[in-house]
């Protein structure tokens, strides 16, 4: 039912890994992820 909602782009089952939504997010958004600098 909520898949058919015209605002829900997308759907995460859980338990949501960070990595999953993070990558999910710069998807829907057409971002890239911050470079990290070594030794953070």
């Amino acid at each position: 039912m909520i898949k058919q909602e015209p605002n829900v782009r997308d759907f995460i089952e859980k338990p949501v890994k960070p990595q999953v939504l993070s990558a999910l997010i710069h998807k829907l958004l057409k971002t890239q992820p911050a470079l990290r600098k070594p030794g953070f």
